[in-house]
């Protein structure tokens, strides 16, 4: 019997021996797929966030790479305060120079802080936005690149105007202080006659028609940039 027994053992594993087998190249298959995988991404360019200079236009797109790409990777402050101090420039450096010299743990977040409220505070953005606004060159007729570009600085406004922290009274007030029918004064005045025929009618004014009529503004902007685009040639 225990010859048999023995048959019985050594057949059973030779039985388990191919699915043991053939779990292991798996396990070889997924490590070598796994293994190309990393090489592919250390090849790829390193990740910076951009040095920012102090232009309050670019404030969010730069917190935002920096929030993600160093400090979610690094936990120490002291750390953190020097790549502060490696990816700010001009305004933004002159402005947080002091707190790299202190030698508290909450110089870091002093000097985010600090940034925030000078380059990032809605009211900032906003009036940054309507200085470019104010001082765009009016649009000549069949432009169609300026006008691409000014539907485009307007398209990016908005995202800006949506991404920005709740304000007081919400982003619609933004868009009233915004001005941002002095747009109608940098394009094409056909244009304008167009848009003023088309624009849908509304009772008093209000903060939902505001919203309305900018957005409806901005798919008009951007589908006339295209159609003069195709006149143009």
């Amino acid at each position: 019997m225990s010859a048999g027994g023995a048959e019985t053992v050594n057949g059973s594993e030779e039985s388990k021996s191919p699915i043991g087998t053939a779990g292991l190249v798996d396990a070889i298959d997924h490590l070598s797929v796994e293994i190309s995988r990393r090489l592919d991404l250390n090849r790829l360019p390193l990740l910076e966030p951009p040095v920012f200079a102090g232009d309050p236009l670019l404030y969010l797109e730069w917190s935002r790479s920096f929030d993600h790409l160093i400090e979610g990777g690094v936990a120490d402050n002291n750390m953190r305060l020097q790549y502060l101090r490696k990816y700010t420039a001009g305004h933004a450096r002159e402005a947080i120079c002091g707190y790299f010299s202190l030698k508290s743990t909450s110089s870091y977040e002093m000097a985010r802080n600090l940034l925030q409220k000078r380059f990032g505070d809605p009211d900032v953005v906003v009036g940054a936005i309507r200085r470019k606004l104010n001082s765009w060159k009016k649009v000549a007729r069949k432009d169609h690149v300026r006008l691409q570009e000014l539907a485009d600085f307007l398209q990016q406004s908005w995202i800006m105007l949506s991404n920005l922290p709740p304000p007081r009274a919400g982003p619609i007030l933004f868009l009233m202080r915004l001005n941002w029918r002095t747009a109608f004064k940098k394009v094409p005045e056909e244009l304008v006659i167009q848009w003023s025929s088309e624009v849908p009618r509304y009772g008093a004014r209000n903060e939902d028609r505001e919203l309305t009529e900018f957005r409806d503004f901005l798919d008009y902007l951007d589908s006339s940039a295209k159609v003069t685009k195709c006149m143009s040639y």
